[in-house]
């Protein structure tokens, strides 16, 4: 179908590609474009954990060629918009008289952190300490704490927000607690 190309893209973590040098190496990924009421639309079959119709953020905003055997055109690639890629932390917690602070995060992930993440979801065993490490270092940004009852919903589903929830204990968060407070 015409409608239907191969498209080559550039993948902007690696370098800047200028459409006047085109080389293979400067266009690494392939995708699929398809034309819908006059505007190209991309797509990567090849990547399980994206949304249908989203590139990972390395080949977004970036030119990429249609390839066809009449001709070939340089087309730029649509970004995601920011607000549907996002981390949203929320959480309530308590500090106890040791300075502790304690109680339950919660982290929703859209759009590309989620895309990120999903994957990497596969290579921890969940329930471990090791994951639950994992989650507070990658996640939670948080080396120190103490990660327990941890819920990872949405995992596989890339149409939707990741969303992990979790009790924590961050020993020393507020050492001077009482009278300086």
């Amino acid at each position: 179908a015409s409608g239907v190309r191969r498209a080559r893209v550039a993948d902007r973590s690696k370098r800047l590609f200028r459409e006047p040098l085109p080389a293979q190496f400067m266009l690494p990924d392939e995708v699929v474009a398809v034309r819908v009421q006059g505007t190209w639309q991309f797509f990567d079959p090849a990547r399980a954990h994206l949304p249908v119709g989203r590139l990972r953020w390395q080949n977004e905003g970036v030119p990429s060629l249609l390839c066809d055997r009449r001709d070939s055109v340089f087309v730029s690639t649509p970004r995601t918009p920011v607000r549907e890629s996002r981390i949203v932390r929320t959480g309530h917690l308590l500090i106890e008289e040791d300075g502790a602070a304690t109680g339950l995060l919660s982290v929703d992930c859209h759009g590309h952190p989620a895309n990120h993440l999903r994957p990497q979801l596969s290579h921890h065993a969940v329930g471990t300490a090791d994951f639950a490490a994992w989650i507070g270092n990658e996640l939670l940004r948080l080396n120190s704490a103490d990660v327990e009852e941890l819920l990872v919903q949405q995992a596989t589903n890339p149409e939707t927000p990741l969303e992990i929830t979790c009790r924590v204990r961050l020993p020393l968060f507020a050492p001077g607690n009482g009278a300086r407070m």
